[in-house]
């Protein structure tokens, strides 16, 4: 694993690589909902990134929607995995986060072998845990079906590099946390919500989540191995 201190990392890592790949979460605090992984990949020859990337947090709804297209044009590859709350709730968060960032990489692949790219230098994940090229022993045991593991304990794969609070720092995260809380927010506004307002909440635990949880217990959308307030 390599690491570099701070807002050089982008130019860094492409000087170094050849190409990047940024990668971010959404939804690992929520207590419904899908965890949603967003991947862009970038080279030296996309140019300059749109104006206006950020962290998603920092930017409007509207913004932040206005902005994928533009990050889409931009990128060479650009993809949201997802893990569902099942397997959230199966798995652990850290095996969850892995197994929809493996899903996100696949649809990668296939989009940088059709428009003829190199094979991808390196990824940057947010966060100071390297949950792709080294796996806890044990974590993945029971597997899952039809995902191909670039990054196996037995090695191969891009390079991989953790900075924390990295979508302050690279644009190639933040425009990977722009896609993935987009595609998320979207998902949870557009599911059925039989009253616990996930359209304003999206699935965290806002007050009006929490009360409604209360009252109408868990739903199936929920994270039901997790401990959910009123429930259990």
């Amino acid at each position: 694993m390599i690491s570099f201190p701070d807002g050089s990392v982008d130019r860094a890592l492409l000087d170094s690589w050849g190409s990047l790949a940024g990668v971010d979460e959404v939804g690992r605090g929520a207590i419904a909902g899908p965890l949603a992984v967003g991947v862009v990949v970038v080279d030296a020859g996309c140019g300059d990134a749109p104006g206006g990337i950020t962290d998603s947090k920092a930017l409007s709804a509207l913004t932040r929607e206005g902005l994928v297209r533009p990050i889409q044009l931009w990128a060479r590859a650009s993809a949201v995995g997802w893990a569902s709350p099942t397997e959230i709730s199966r798995l652990g968060v850290t095996a969850a986060l892995r197994t929809a960032s493996l899903r996100a990489f696949a649809l990668i692949e296939v989009q940088l072998a059709r428009g003829a790219f190199p094979p991808l230098g390196a990824v940057l994940l947010d966060g100071k845990h390297d949950y792709l090229s080294a796996p806890a022993p044990g974590l993945f045991d029971e597997g899952i079906p039809g995902l191909r593991d670039p990054w196996s304990r037995t090695g191969g794969g891009p390079a991989v590099a953790t900075l924390v609070k990295a979508d302050m720092h690279s644009q190639v995260v933040a425009a990977a946390s722009i896609i993935a809380k987009v595609a998320r927010d979207r998902y949870m506004v557009e599911i059925r919500d039989p009253g616990y307002g996930w359209a304003s909440n999206k699935g965290y635990g806002s007050k009006v989540h929490l009360e409604a949880l209360k009252r109408r217990g868990a739903s199936s959308r929920h994270r039901l191995g997790w401990k959910l307030p009123g429930v259990n």
